[in-house]
């Protein structure tokens, strides 16, 4: 039986698609090889994490996945240590995830922390690509973050300390 994604994909003629799983560890890869449909994943682990506190998001337990469109189109996720402290406000730190080629990173803090929901946070985020610091958004206020129970996102529209715009989306699980 094929899914509405299979039938999509071939109405649209591709031939073959990376699929992402809700753990990114592994990628499922499915082709269309004459007329039949194939997918291939390595077996599960059958494991599951034993601390509460990892999320099971988007790319599971301390992951970020981003989705930036300026000033340059970068797009998937990676693992990396995402540090979230809670109390009195939450935050939340990634020092360096790398998605197609560029270095990620980001600081989100949110006053009057009270549990998952959304709140205005200050909002810090730098892209490096292989030269250097491609911008930096230092210390953004009022950016509309939701934080959840395993980590949170965010999206933000803001001219860089150099002049140039980030436009991005961006997700984090807690390591």
């Amino acid at each position: 039986m094929r899914s509405t994604t299979a039938h999509a994909l071939t109405a649209l003629g591709l031939g073959a698609v990376l699929l992402l799983p809700a753990g990114c560890k592994t990628p499922v890869v499915a082709t269309r090889s004459g007329g039949t449909d194939t997918a291939a994943a390595p077996p599960s682990s059958g494991t599951t994490p034993t601390n509460p506190n990892h999320g099971s998001g988007a790319g599971g337990p301390g992951t970020v996945t981003v989705s930036i469109t300026q000033p340059v189109a970068v797009s998937g996720h990676a693992g990396t240590t995402v540090t979230c402290d809670t109390g009195r406000a939450y935050s939340a730190v990634a020092q360096s995830a790398t998605v197609d080629g560029y270095h990620v990173s980001f600081t989100v803090r949110a006053a009057g922390y009270r549990g998952p929901g959304t709140y205005q946070a200050l909002v810090t985020a730098r892209l490096d690509g292989a030269s250097g610091a491609v911008t930096t958004v230092s210390a953004v206020p009022n950016i509309p973050a939701e934080i959840t129970a395993t980590g949170g996102s965010f999206s933000i529209n803001a001219t860089g300390d150099n002049g140039r715009t980030l436009a991005a989306s961006l997700q984090w699980t807690c390591s």
